[in-house]
């Protein structure tokens, strides 16, 4: 399971030491799983620094460089390899890997809760939808 968080710094979880904000349920996975001391955003904008995170690689090879921008592909997804490695894939949450105004499917779902399957690399996704009040409709 891979776990990540919007726009959280190192030290406001439990676990590294932030004991002004509780955070026990992160708190509890990181003393189960692998917690990374030293990682580092390869960009400050949400889009490529995800897209980095499922490529392995920098925005300059991905091609994803701002937001609204869009990977050259997600055959070197980590979702696309574990999926076709025989794993059981689900994404739940933002995405951001393709334009906002995509009009395709790739777009999809516009309404909370509405399922999607072969999401950039997942069987199945469950994406965050309608949390911008300034005309985005998109995930």
């Amino acid at each position: 399971m891979l776990i990540t968080t919007d726009q959280q710094r190192y030290d406001t979880l439990g676990c590294n030491g932030a004991d002004w904000m509780p955070t026990p349920a992160l708190d509890a996975l990181a003393a189960e799983g692998a917690r990374f001391q030293r990682a580092y955003c390869t960009n400050p904008v949400c889009t490529p620094s995800r897209v980095s995170i499922m490529t392995g690689n920098l925005p300059g090879r991905h091609g994803s460089y701002n937001i609204g921008t869009r990977a050259k592909t997600t055959e070197n997804f980590l979702s696309t390899q574990l999926t076709a490695a025989g794993y059981r894939t689900h994404h739940i949450g933002k995405a951001h890997f393709y334009p906002w105004d995509c009009p395709s499917e790739e777009n999809l779902p516009q309404f909370p809760g509405e399922s999607l399957r072969n999401f950039a690399g997942f069987e199945t996704a469950e994406l965050t939808v309608g949390h911008s009040d300034w005309g985005v409709t998109g995930h």
